[in-house]
């Protein structure tokens, strides 16, 4: 029995409880580190703690240029969460009240929450049942039919998810160069994914990450923005403290901002973590190798996402779809593995179906019968870096005792 009477194997492996004082927040760090950790390593974290300036200052600025130069782009703002990175992102295209964004109807509700909140209007697209991103094909006809209806110039920016790492069909830039609209993508969970040895990040206008700690990579909590813009870059600063920016080596206030700061404690984090990105990548790249092959060798027929062709995924999450004939089943399945020690999750958001979204705008299922579907038959299982093969093996014993079960 790999699991004793109180064990459990959690979803992301990085389960984090705090406390007050310095012996709680050191045992948190080792939670927080725990995928890719030692000693020394944590000695790095603790000197931070130790000095006295843990706002913003040169461990920020060493992770900024870290990130800049491991994904080839010009500038990177980082931030004290992913949705932040979101929300200012869209604020430094000028987004306002009454303009249109086109997003994926399948992701984590901040994605269409920064929309709303800035008063604008999510516009969901249906997505492909062979990776779960939005569909480029219902993009590119939305598109056409707005410019038809002259409606077009409505929508300023297109903001795909890359979902679990997975990235889109890069047809996406394509389309929104021919019809000169800011694309703004959300790889929160792709932190290292590749499109023809080009990382995420390069392609769109504007690229937000996450290091929430569910994520490649963490911090705890935070985020990024990267571009190669100087004029965007420029913005992001601004609005990520306060809208404060020197004049003469003096503060003024150049327009109204927020305290989005990342602090040193968390940057630190991050530079450790990022020196190794690439192994655990592939160690991530293995186990869902892994979990592949198990579902395989036992006959347990489900549905992976597909990576497009010449993508390298630095997979954040490991999502399948039930059979259809066990529609009704996944809540059951989800219950039965929580019962033996194992965390399950539902994949992610049908915004549209979400209480707020159907109601303010009155969608209803069918609207996006893709998402209707994966929605009712993904799952997620424990996926980290640091889950071993016979924890894995046990997992997929279980779901294959619930599948002569109930199949």
């Amino acid at each position: 029995m790999l699991l004793g009477k109180n064990s459990y194997i959690s979803n992301d492996g990085n389960t984090i409880c705090g406390g007050r004082s310095f012996f709680m927040i050191k045992k948190t760090l080792e939670k927080i580190v725990d995928l890719e950790y030692n000693q020394d390593e944590l000695e790095e974290v603790l000197d931070v703690l130790r000095k006295k300036d843990l706002t913003q200052g040169d461990k920020v600025r060493e992770f900024e240029d870290l990130l800049s130069k491991y994904l080839g782009v010009k500038y990177c703002v980082v931030v004290n969460s992913g949705t932040s990175a979101l929300y200012l992102a869209l604020l430094s295209l000028g987004i306002e009240e009454n303009d249109w964004v086109i997003t994926t109807s399948y992701s984590f509700v901040a994605t269409a929450n920064v929309i709303e909140l800035l008063k604008a209007r999510p516009i969901f697209i249906d997505i492909d049942i062979r990776d779960f991103n939005i569909s480029i094909d219902i993009l590119e006809k939305t598109l056409k039919d707005l410019d038809k209806k002259n409606l077009l110039k409505k929508v300023k920016v297109i903001l795909p998810v890359h979902l679990f790492g997975f990235p889109v069909n890069p047809y996406v830039y394509e389309l929104s160069r021919r019809y000169g609209i800011w694309v703004l993508d959300d790889a929160a969970g792709a932190l290292g994914t590749k499109i023809n040895d080009i990382f995420i990040g390069k392609f769109a206008d504007l690229t937000c990450f996450s290091f929430h700690p569910r994520k490649i990579i963490t911090t705890g909590e935070g985020g990024c923005i990267v571009t190669d813009s100087y004029e965007i870059y420029s913005k992001l600063i601004l609005l990520r403290n306060h809208g404060l920016g020197l004049v003469d080596n003096n503060l003024d206030l150049f327009l109204p901002g927020f305290n989005f700061r990342l602090t040193e404690f968390q940057a630190t984090l991050g530079i450790i973590q990022l020196r190794k990105i690439e192994s655990i990548i592939n160690k991530r790249i293995q186990i869902f190798e892994n979990y592949v092959n198990l579902f395989k060798l036992n006959d347990l027929d489900v549905v992976f996402q597909e990576a497009i062709d010449g993508s390298r995924v630095a997979i954040q999450n490991f999502c399948f779809l039930l059979p259809k004939i066990m529609l009704g089943k996944r809540d059951t399945l989800i219950n039965f593995l929580y019962e033996n020690g194992v965390e399950a999750k539902v994949g992610t958001y049908h915004i549209p179906l979400t209480n707020y979204y159907s109601r303010k705008y009155n969608y209803k299922k069918g609207d996006f019968p893709i998402t209707d579907l994966v929605n009712e038959l993904a799952i997620s299982i424990p996926f980290h870096s640091k889950l071993s093969y016979e924890k894995q093996v046990f997992i997929i014993n279980l779901i294959k005792k619930f599948w002569e079960l109930y199949y």
